[in-house]
């Protein structure tokens, strides 16, 4: 017979204040130990948001200038630039000469940047601009890949293969983003419409503007430049397609009152002759009713319109577009800087900050998403060697005589000015290595001359000498 055993329940005292504190922070920890940040993502905008966005791009100032700003962005294009991973214990020279064995390399990813399937500038402008509108956008490589490869560990993953075109995809047309719960980043993301499946990281580029947002769970799905002058853009398109037409007609056409006598007539009849007076008219050209004399009568009212208000409405919507994505207002054709130096100042400071800032974003993604990925279908071994980064072509301003001239009154001011520093002023740092070819030539010109200047003094002596000998014979 098995032995009974008495087991006693006692109920702990739940209400001693210390009792709570240290157990509670104990099963925090223990719930939290090893635990993840996950990310819950849920797009912010909807269809009518995207329909508003559009309509703000396509039919008010708002496009105008966010495809003048991308313009500059992109400017005259972007390259591929070599650095070295380990630096430590190399000179310049030693570095110099360990990236130009790449530059077979760099020059297979520049033909492929302007092979005419590609023609990546120009997508590249298209997808910087969609994004900026919709807050997302894919450059999907086509030919796409089913073939997959095992790595170390035996686990198959999918094989990026050089596209030969690029393909934009809508904001619209893309789902729920896959993002990695341990990098953040989008590895993957859903097609919403006609097609189905999803779009791998190898086989697209993902522009993303302003990841980090302070929109909750919108990582993957970006911000539209456009929320902040939807309002403004509305009412500038109300201003100028309804009221502005409105306003022109009436002050040319001018207001009026008709007086009709309506006296023995239903209701419905009084309204027909009325809505057949209205519709026979036509403003600001001549018009003819049949009626007897004393049945109409026409009574001029003179309103005056608020012309001047309406342009200032105007130009203030206008204003904050344009202040909204920080152009300066000549660029888009608004003649307000009568003073060129004022001008000038407004344009750098606008290439060194919205631009230089889009130009870090849309850097940080061609080189990791679309270099990076080249060279390793390339050249794999290079990526142990080199990092990849991708530079825009620098914006030059000032007339080039105009700068070549103040940098010459730099040099002769402070004569020590190092030349190296005079080239990056002027935007040629990549002619450093002529300007140091040049030294060395300079320095064996000036040795080849004291050569000559020697031999001559030589010569010189030695015809002395022989006249003076000549001089002792006689």
């Amino acid at each position: 017979m098995p032995r009974k055993i008495k087991v006693k329940f006692s109920q702990p005292q739940t209400g001693h204040k210390k009792w709570n504190e240290d157990s509670s922070l104990k099963i925090r920890k223990a719930q939290t130990r090893n635990a993840k940040i996950k990310s819950h993502n849920t797009n912010p905008y909807d269809a009518n948001d995207y329909e508003e966005q559009e309509t703000a791009w396509r039919k008010t100032l708002a496009g105008t200038v966010l495809d003048k700003k991308m313009e500059f962005v992109v400017g005259g294009g972007v390259k591929p630039v070599f650095e070295l991973k380990n630096t430590e214990n190399v000179d310049e020279e030693a570095e110099k000469k360990a990236i130009e064995k790449f530059d077979k390399l760099k020059g297979k990813l520049e033909a492929i940047d302007k092979d005419k399937g590609i023609t990546f500038k120009q997508k590249l402008i298209s997808a910087a601009v969609s994004a900026k509108v919709y807050g997302r956008c894919v450059l999907a490589f086509d030919p796409t890949t089913e073939e997959k490869k095992q790595d170390k560990d035996g686990v198959e993953e999918p094989v990026f293969v050089q596209p030969t075109t690029l393909k934009i995809i809508h904001a619209q047309d893309l789902g729920e983003p896959d993002i990695d719960e341990k990098t953040g980043e989008v590895i993957g993301v859903a097609l919403s419409h006609g097609d189905t499946g999803i779009i791998e990281e190898h086989q697209m580029i993902y522009f993303e503007n302003n990841r980090d947002n302070p929109i909750h769970g919108s990582i993957g799905y970006g911000y539209s430049e456009m929320d902040r002058i939807i309002g403004s853009s509305k009412a500038l398109r109300r201003l100028i397609e309804f009221d502005a037409p409105e306003i022109a007609e009436s002050m040319w056409a001018g207001y009026g009152m008709f007086l009709v006598d309506t006296e023995g007539l239903s209701e419905s009849d009084a309204k027909a002759r009325l809505n057949t007076l209205l519709d026979s008219l036509k403003p600001g050209a001549f018009n003819a009713i049949t009626a007897k004399k004393d049945q109409i009568e026409f009574i001029p009212i003179n309103l005056e319109a608020k012309v001047s208000e309406i342009v200032n409405l105007v130009d203030m919507y206008e204003r904050l577009t344009v202040g909204n994505f920080g152009v300066p207002s000549p660029l888009i054709g608004r003649e307000e800087e009568s003073n060129m130096a004022t001008l000038f100042g407004k344009i750098r400071l606008f290439i060194n900050g919205p631009v230089q800032a889009d130009r870090e974003w849309l850097g940080t993604i061609i080189a990791e998403q679309w270099y990076k990925r080249l060279i390793g279908l390339i050249d794999p071994e290079a990526l142990d060697v080199i990092n990849v980064k991708a530079e825009f072509e620098p914006i030059v301003i000032e007339e080039w005589a105009d700068m070549i001239n103040a940098l010459n009154v730099l040099k002769v001011t402070i004569p020590t000015f190092p030349d190296e520093a005079l080239l990056r002023l002027a935007g040629l740092d990549e002619f450093k290595g002529d300007l140091e070819d040049n030294a060395t030539t300079v320095e064996k010109v000036n040795q080849l001359k004291q050569v000559e200047k020697d031999s001559f003094f030589r010569e010189a002596k030695e015809y002395l000498n022989k006249a003076k000998a000549k001089k002792r014979i006689l």
